[in-house]
């Protein structure tokens, strides 16, 4: 069967879901893993649409019929061919999480930053060197995920306040040198990823966050643990592992909500803090 026998019939076969999904008056819809171009035109026969999946396809764009599902507020693009997008923003006003993930895209597009609802943003796996100051419009984000790419500062500082209600923030895998002042300005972050950077020290700022429970920084060229870490009481889990670190502060243990401390692969010894507990390699302490 030639490749083009192939997308004809998952486009015959594409029609026929989506015919029968409009007729059954679904409100969710799995087009993933079609091989699908294109999107046709008959899914706005689904009204009342209101999640689609169209990862694992081989999509460049987001498809101009996704404007008229005016129900849908979730969409999931990941594994595909998009590489720029510029249009879209306003007509997408209902959009509560988007997933992007691994596609071509080298830069945050603007039009997501009108998406004003907008609550989960998924960019990771992609190609993006730079956060755009614009994505701080996105008043009610509470996740976004940039692990994976190719970033090498984090420049957000005016408007960062705006992020009130982002509780995760994913930045593992870049080429990220420090963590800025203004990355801390995030008083509900509950989780931040920052492992797999090139991170040499950890900022006294770090302490304004506080309400962290996940701070992640395995595999990076930090040295020191500070004693300032102490006055992040809610944090529970802490990975250090593959540093640079000879010595960690005894003032640590007044962290009592701290359930995991991984040191794992740096020079003070394979140490690991479990439970209350502290354990080098397999044995306790």
């Amino acid at each position: 069967m030639s490749k083009y026998t192939q997308i004809q019939n998952n486009h015959t076969e594409v029609i026929e879901i989506i015919n029968q999904a409009a007729q059954a008056k679904v409100t969710s819809l799995d087009l993933s893993s079609k091989a699908l171009t294109e999107i046709p035109d008959c899914i706005t026969k689904i009204s009342k649409l209101q999640r689609l999946n169209l990862s694992d396809n081989q999509l460049t764009e987001i498809p101009d019929c996704i404007i008229q599902l005016t129900h849908l507020w979730d969409i999931n693009l990941g594994n595909n061919q998009i590489k720029n997008m510029q249009k879209h923003g306003e007509k997408l006003a209902k959009i509560r999480m988007i997933c992007l993930a691994k596609n071509k895209i080298e830069q945050i597009p603007e039009f997501l930053s009108k998406i004003k609802w907008l609550r989960i943003l998924d960019l990771s796996d992609n190609q993006i060197q730079e956060i755009p100051e614009y994505i701080t419009r996105l008043t009610k984000l509470q996740g976004l995920s940039l692990h994976n790419n190719q970033i090498k500062n984090i420049k957000i500082v005016k408007d960062i306040d705006n992020f009130k209600e982002m509780t995760s923030l994913h930045l593992d895998n870049n080429q990220i040198k420090e963590i800025p002042a203004s990355i801390t300005h995030l008083p509900n972050l509950r989780l931040l990823g920052l492992n797999n950077n090139q991170i040499r020290e950890i900022p006294e700022s770090i302490t304004q966050m506080i309400n962290l429970m996940t701070l992640k920084l395995s595999n990076n060229q930090i040295r020191q643990v500070p004693e300032c870490l102490t006055q992040l009481t809610n944090l529970r889990f802490l990975d250090l592992s593959n540093n640079q670190i000879r010595n960690i502060p005894e003032s640590l243990t007044k962290l009592t909500k701290l359930t995991r401390l991984d040191l794992l692969g740096n020079p003070i010894g394979d140490i690991l803090y479990l439970s209350g507990h502290l354990f080098r390699k397999n044995s306790p302490i």
